[in-house]
């Protein structure tokens, strides 16, 4: 058995997988790793020239775009680590990162995911964790207030803490150190989403059917550019954001707190329609996608899936 196994899921990102793979090959040392590059489809094939570039790592080319939860779960299948380090194509290492993770986990047992601290490229911090959804983060989305919000928790809570590690709800995806174990009992992600939220209903369900936490650890550091897989199609991204936030909220929550998510969603975006209406130089795009989550929130039956 390996000690752990990298796994990135990639489409049209070859680029950033080039420069996150030679960072893996310049600071990992000192651990028994191996590393599947699975390719979701990608219309752009450049990526089948990485094969010849990186022959040390394994690559799996996929038919069918099923989604990042797929591919991620593709991964594990083909692999053997005791530990899953998930790595987004737009993140880099600057230091022997699994490394770290791996001994930080076997002076841990009860931790089953480990979310390490992401920076910017120019060093600065980048929030990584959160709660699981509710009322209040909805709120805060709308109004524009989410990002530096979370920053400020999250200063209070390293200074209330004395450790430089603190449980969290969800660490995000873009890099999740996940036991074996741990992703095994929950049967890995969940496939119905297909991007988006699929993290937080992972680290759910680790929360709900096993003994283990999820750990956001100051002690190691990733870089993440941020936005490269999903900022490209701003609308698309928010449209799949909410259909994916629906799954979520009617796999895991009571009829009356979805009634209560429901009703604010429609009821606020509503009002940023009619608000961008009068403003007639506002863009018509973002009109469009107001009105889709609001058509979609109103079609949508309370059933649990």
């Amino acid at each position: 058995m390996k000690s752990v196994s990298i796994i990135i899921v990639n489409y049209n990102l070859t680029e950033n997988i080039r420069s996150l793979l030679h960072s893996i090959d310049k600071f990992v040392t000192n651990i028994d790793y191996e590393v599947v590059v699975v390719d979701n489809n990608s219309p752009d094939r450049s990526i089948e020239s990485l094969t010849a570039e990186f022959p040390q790592f394994r690559f799996e080319f996929l038919n069918t775009n099923y989604g990042f939860g797929h591919g991620n779960n593709v991964g594990a299948s083909l692999t053997i680590g005791k530990y899953l380090l998930l790595l987004n194509p737009d993140t880099y290492l600057v230091d022997n990162l699994p490394l770290k993770l791996y001994n930080f986990a076997e002076k841990h047992n009860d931790f089953g995911i480990i979310g390490p601290q992401m920076n910017y490229p120019d060093g600065s911090f980048q929030i990584s964790y959160a709660k699981f959804p509710n009322l209040k983060q909805e709120i805060a989305k709308v109004l524009g207030i989410i990002r530096p919000l979370l920053t400020i928790l999250h200063n209070i809570k390293c200074k209330l803490n004395s450790k430089n590690y603190f449980e969290v709800d969800f660490v995000f995806g873009s890099c999740m150190f996940i036991r074996r174990e741990t992703f095994d009992q929950v049967e890995g992600f969940d496939e119905e989403y297909f991007l988006l939220t699929e993290e937080v209903d992972l680290c759910y369900g680790v929360r709900q059917k096993t003994k283990y936490r999820m750990i956001y650890w100051q002690g190691a550091k990733i870089v993440h550019l941020k936005s490269q897989i999903t900022g490209k199609n701003v609308s698309a991204r928010f449209k799949q954001e909410y259909i994916s936030k629906w799954r979520f909220f009617t796999k895991h929550y009571s009829f009356f707190r979805i009634f209560v998510l429901r009703f604010f969603i429609v009821m606020i975006f509503s009002l940023k329609y009619l608000a961008h209406s009068v403003k007639k130089e506002r863009k018509q795009k973002v009109k469009d996608v107001y009105l889709y989550i609001i058509k979609l929130y109103l079609n949508l039956t309370l059933e649990r899936t």
